[in-house]
C-alpha cells in the first residue's frame, strides 16, 4: 500500500490539510458568501474583531447564539459549522422550500417521505427512524399552523 511507503511527517501533513477546524469552515464560507468579516459581524451582532478570531482559532468561545446568527447569515447548517459532520446545508431550508409548494403538496411530500422512512426498516436503525419520523411530524404541525394564520 502507498501510504505505508510515507514517511509519518508526510501523512499527518496531508491529515492535516484534510481536517479543517470551525474558523476554518466559517472562513471558508464566509468568503464564499463575499461577506467581509464586519458584515458577518454585523449579521451576528458581534464585532469584526470577534470573527477574526473565530476565523484564526485565537478564541476557543464561540456563543450558541452567534454561532446560530452566523449559520442563518451563511446559509449553512450550524451543527456542519462546529462539528464539519453532517450536511452542510441547514435543514430549516428544507422545510421552508416545502412549505413554499401550493395546496396540499407539502403534506403530501411529507407523508410520502414519512412512507419512504417507514419502508427503510432494517436499512436504517430504527432510534434514527423515529427521529425522523418525529422531525416529518413536527413539520406537518408547523404547515398546519402556518396555514391557520394565513388570510
Amino acid at each position: 500500500m502507498l501510504t505505508m511507503l510515507m514517511p509519518e511527517s508526510v501523512k499527518f501533513a496531508y491529515m492535516a490539510k484534510l481536517l479543517e477546524s470551525v474558523g476554518e469552515r466559517i472562513r471558508r464560507c464566509r468568503l464564499a458568501a463575499k461577506l467581509t468579516q464586519q458584515q458577518l459581524g454585523d449579521a451576528a451582532g458581534v464585532s469584526s474583531a470577534a470573527v477574526s478570531q473565530w476565523e484564526s482559532g485565537d478564541t476557543k468561545t464561540l456563543k450558541p447564539v452567534n454561532l446560530f446568527k452566523i449559520a442563518v447569515a451563511l446559509n449553512k447548517s450550524a451543527e456542519w459549522l462546529i462539528t464539519g459532520k453532517g450536511s452542510e446545508e441547514p435543514r430549516w431550508m428544507l422545510h421552508d422550500a416545502v412549505s413554499e409548494l401550493p395546496g396540499d403538496d407539502p403534506q403530501q411530500i411529507l407523508d410520502f417521505i414519512g412512507y419512504r422512512f417507514e419502508k427503510a426498516e432494517g436499512f436504517i436503525a430504527s432510534d434514527k427512524i423515529a427521529h425522523y419520523m418525529k422531525m416529518i411530524e413536527n413539520m406537518k404541525r408547523d404547515l398546519q399552523a402556518r396555514k391557520k394564520r394565513s388570510p
